[in-house]
């Protein structure tokens, strides 16, 4: 599959912090709380990160650095099962059925981008953290004030759910954000290890996920299983041995062909061809969901 990539920047817009952290608003007796949301997260994650083992910390920071270079790249997609699940389950789905304008929910290095512009839609980005001065807004999930009502008419929402404490909450706004007729793309996991910690809450299965988004007034037109336990399986050796040797420039690209052959797509289609175990044991979901 061959993307077209058409960069442009748009202005990004953030929160102010009373909005984008929970604090008081305009009107409320409610003081302002003490302590910054952030400055409490990222030191949870310095204090993970030097409990880790050398040898992760140095996995880690070659795992953030493979992230980058394969950033908005057809070859981000091959990276692992669980990546190429998505270009084969999530991405056509994206393609047959998005319009309008499209607003990208947790968009991370927004590596969904190329796919919108080519289909020549409009995109917006939004991340909490944002990764690039192109995200258009910066802001939480469960608090998208600055997005007016019916503001889109597509919305991608790709493994983002179960890092929010509040996924109901999360559900309600995208609603919110669609305007009548618009719809939803949602992915989230089943099985998946412990990642990005402090902020991984959730996992999913198919009979919660259709009360979650049912509840927030969505309807349900589809809901896929990506893949299967070979696949999660897969990941995970996938993100060890791209990492592992992504600093080293000749064998990082015989390691990463050879990965993307065996691994991404050799669990993928080996998940394919057992469906009874694939059933059981998904990866994870793939959902498309309509405004009424």
């Amino acid at each position: 599959m061959r993307f077209i990539e058409i960069w442009g920047k748009s202005p990004r817009l953030k929160f102010p912090n009373d909005q984008r952290l929970g604090c008081k608003r305009e009107g409320s007796t409610t003081p302002f709380p003490e302590t910054n949301l952030e400055d409490s997260t990222q030191a949870a994650e310095n204090k993970l990160d030097s409990a880790m083992p050398r040898e992760y910390s140095f996995i880690k920071a070659n795992r953030q650095k493979l992230e980058l270079d394969l950033a908005r790249s057809s070859r981000w997609w091959t990276f692992s099962p669980e990546t190429y699940s998505q270009r084969r389950c999530t991405i056509p789905m994206i393609e047959e059925y998005a319009f309008g304008k499209v607003i990208d929910l947790g968009c991370g290095r927004m590596n969904l981008q190329q796919v919108v512009h080519s289909l020549s839609l409009e995109y917006d980005g939004l991340d909490l953290n944002p990764s690039t001065s192109e995200v258009t807004f910066e802001a939480d999930i469960q608090e998208m004030f600055i997005i007016p009502d019916g503001s889109y008419d597509t919305a991608l929402c790709l493994q983002v759910l179960e890092h929010v404490p509040d996924p109901k909450k999360a559900a309600k706004e995208i609603f919110r954000i669609l305007r009548p007729g618009g719809i939803a793309f949602i992915t989230v996991p089943h099985l998946s290890r412990i990642h990005d910690e402090p902020n991984d809450f959730q996992r999913f299965t198919e009979y919660g996920l259709r009360v979650l988004l049912e509840d927030a007034g969505f309807r349900i037109d589809e809901i896929r299983i990506r893949a299967g336990l070979f696949s999660f399986l897969g990941h995970q050796v996938s993100s060890v041995i791209n990492p592992l040797v992504w600093n080293v420039p000749l064998l990082r690209e015989l390691v990463y062909v050879v990965n993307s052959v065996i691994f991404s797509r050799g669990c993928y289609y080996l998940d394919h061809l057992t469906p009874s175990l694939t059933r059981y044991f998904p990866l994870g979901y793939t959902v498309r969901v309509a405004k009424p």
